[in-house]
């Protein structure tokens, strides 16, 4: 079997939380008690969040660094990295499934980081997966993850929490032959976020076979389905773990 994966390291840290608490402390404990950071259904700060506007929160996210790094925490992703990682070492072990390739690939972008401090959250990262899973860093501009690139690498799995920006950029971006993957041996991952009820309309009108009842995230599976498997994972498990 193989299994490699590259994430984002804004999936594995909570860095829109981080963002916030560069802002105001006070919002992101309102946030918390409240539960509203770990239901919300987008991105649309000002929307939720009394103490932040939704324009102030893109230009701090836009201009994060390793300063709001050191004000993020880990997400639930990890945990499920986890689980995915010790149900892989069981099959292994078991001799079901021999292994040909496996690891953690973290793209750092946009973070300019010192080997001292890639090392440093390899090895959180280990401590907290177990089974000491190879762990790697890259940096990657957004534009470079395209299908070719995840393809040619032999990635088997990309998470991404600006998985609407990836969409964007794989398929309406695409003006030469050579930018297409056919049937790549994919699957990207992305939280359950909306971005914008008018786009899943203009959806609607185009693709009579979906059922209008469907989830969102259910009419962008249907929609790209032939071009790439796509997984929409719970906001939650791009949040902070919580007590």
């Amino acid at each position: 079997m193989k299994s490699i994966t590259l994430i984002d390291l804004d999936c594995l840290l909570d860095t829109r939380l981080g963002t916030l608490s560069t802002l105001n402390e006070d919002a992101v404990r309102d946030l918390l008690l409240t539960n509203k950071w770990h239901t919300r259904k987008s991105d649309d700060i000002g929307s939720y969040c009394k103490d932040v506007t939704t324009a102030e929160f893109k230009e701090a996210y836009e201009d994060r660094g390793k300063y709001t790094l050191s004000q993020s925490r880990v997400t639930n992703i990890v945990k499920t990295l986890a689980f995915e990682n010790k149900k892989m070492l069981e099959r292994i072990s078991a001799g079901t499934e021999p292994l040909e390739d496996y690891g953690l690939v973290i793209n750092s972008h946009p973070y300019n980081l010192t080997l001292e401090e890639e090392l440093q959250i390899a090895l959180s990262i280990k401590e907290l997966m177990g089974g000491d899973p190879p762990i790697k860093f890259i940096r990657l501009l957004p534009e470079s993850t395209r299908l070719t690139y995840l393809d040619l690498k032999g990635f088997t799995d990309y998470i991404t929490y600006d998985i609407a920006g990836w969409i964007y950029r794989e398929f309406n971006d695409c003006t030469k032959p050579e930018d297409f993957v056919s049937f790549p041996n994919i699957t990207v991952w992305g939280p359950k976020l909306l971005q914008s009820e008018d786009s899943i309309k203009e959806v609607l009108k185009e693709h009579s076979e979906i059922d209008e009842r469907d989830s969102p995230f259910d009419l962008t599976r249907v929609v790209f389905g032939s071009c790439v498997k796509l997984e929409f994972l719970p906001i939650e498990d791009f949040c902070i773990i919580s007590a």
